[in-house]
C-alpha cells in the first residue's frame, strides 16, 4: 500500500498552502507551475474558502491533500468524509482519531480514491509537550516519543487507515515495525539551509526520504523563498537523489 505509482520527487513534494485566502495562495501556486502541482489545504485556507478553491485547484490539473485532522462522532464523520471522497482528486485526507472515527470515515470513502492519513505526533510537539499530556515519559505507558509513534502507526494499519503522518526522524522505526503497508507523508521539513520554525522534530528531504517517508509536505521554506520555483527545483533534486539510492 504504501508504494506509489510513481517514483518521481515531484509526484511526492507537496506545497502547504498555509495562508488565509484564495487569491494569496493562487500567488503561491501561480509561480510552482510547471515545477510540481500537489498542494496541501489546512483549516486556515479551508474555513476561509471551503470547497471551491478547492476544486478550482482540482480543475487546473492539480491535486490536493485536505489536512482537517478530522475527529467527531461516527455519524459526524462520516458525513464529513463522504464529501470530500465526493472531489475527484482529493488525493490524502487527514483524520486525528481511534478506530470509531477511522472506520466511519472509511465507510464514507468506499468507492473512491480518496485516502486516509491518521496523524501520529505533531511535528511541532516536544518530547516535554507530549508528556505534558501524559501520552509519554516515566511511568507511563510510553517511555518515549518513538514507542508513541509506533503504536500509532500499528494502529493505523489495524483499523485499515492507508497512511499516517510523522517526522522525518520517526519514519524509519514505523517502516521497521509496520513494513510497506503504510503510506508515511512527512511535514516538518527543512533543508539544510533553512531555519526550523516552530518544528520540534524538523529533518532534511533526503533524510526523511532515506529513512522512508513516500512524501514530503513543505511550506515556508518554498513559499517564502526568494525564488520558489528555484527553491522547489533544489528539494526536488535532493528528494530525487534520495529516491533513486532506495529503489
Amino acid at each position: 500500500m504504501a508504494e506509489t505509482e510513481s517514483a518521481r520527487a515531484e509526484d511526492r513534494l507537496i506545497v502547504a498552502l498555509d495562508v488565509p485566502t484564495a487569491d494569496e495562495a493562487r500567488e503561491l501556486v501561480a509561480p510552482l507551475a510547471g515545477v510540481l502541482s500537489f498542494f496541501k489545504v489546512g483549516y486556515e485556507l479551508f474555513i476561509a474558502e471551503g470547497l471551491p478553491f478547492v476544486r478550482e485547484l482540482l480543475a487546473a490539473g492539480n491535486r490536493v491533500f485536505l489536512d482537517l485532522k478530522i475527529d467527531d462522532v461516527d455519524e459526524t464523520v462520516r458525513r464529513a468524509v463522504s464529501r470530500v471522497a465526493a472531489e475527484d482528486g482529493i488525493q490524502f485526507l487527514t483524520i486525528y482519531g481511534g478506530r470509531a472515527t477511522a472506520q466511519a470515515a472509511l465507510k464514507a470513502c468506499e468507492g473512491s480514491s480518496l485516502k486516509l492519513l491518521q496523524v501520529s505526533a505533531l511535528t511541532s510537539l516536544s518530547d516535554a509537550d507530549l508528556g505534558e499530556m501524559g501520552l509519554v515519559g516515566e511511568g507511563l505507558r510510553f517511555a518515549t516519543r518513538e514507542q508513541f509513534v509506533i503504536w500509532r502507526a500499528q494502529q493505523s494499519l489495524a483499523h485499515c487507515c492507508h497512511g499516517i503522518i510523522t517526522s522525518g526522524k520517526e519514519a524509519k522505526p514505523i517502516r521497521d515495525a509496520v513494513g510497506r503497508d503504510l503510506i508515511i507523508v512527512t511535514p516538518g521539513i527543512r533543508p539544510a539551509t533553512a531555519g526550523t520554525d516552530e518544528h520540534a522534530v524538523p529533518t532534511t528531504p533526503g533524510m526523511a526520504i532515506g529513512n522512508g517517508s513516500d512524501y514530503l509536505v513543505v511550506g515556508r521554506p518554498i513559499t517564502r523563498a526568494d525564488s520558489p520555483p528555484d527553491a522547489a527545483r533544489a528539494i526536488l533534486d535532493e528528494m530525487q537523489e534520495a529516491l533513486d539510492a532506495r529503489s
